[in-house]
């Protein structure tokens, strides 16, 4: 956990490389071997604007949460898409 106590980083969640088949969770910008989980508020699952790596411990707050909000809504309502996402395994 290397970046634990580092500053929080500014982040767009749709230019992240994705993890995997999730079109949430993503790879670590910082160490690129972590994956940022983008977690949910327990009470409302409304997905969170800050986020932790794994690995690295990096913080960070995606910029565009709002944009990633109204889709994984359209995902519960049937009527949007997923986000364009760079697939990794």
């Amino acid at each position: 956990m290397q970046n634990y106590d580092a500053e929080e980083i500014s982040v767009k969640h749709q230019d992240l490389t994705r993890y995997g088949d999730s079109i949430f969770k993503s790879v670590c910008p910082v160490c690129s071997t972590g994956i940022l989980l983008m977690y949910r508020d327990q009470t409302h699952l409304q997905l969170l604007e800050r986020d932790t790596c794994v690995a690295c411990g990096q913080h960070v707050r995606y910029t565009d949460i709002e944009e990633v909000r109204s889709i994984d809504n359209g995902r519960v309502t049937g009527r949007s898409t997923a986000l364009p996402a760079t697939a990794k395994a």
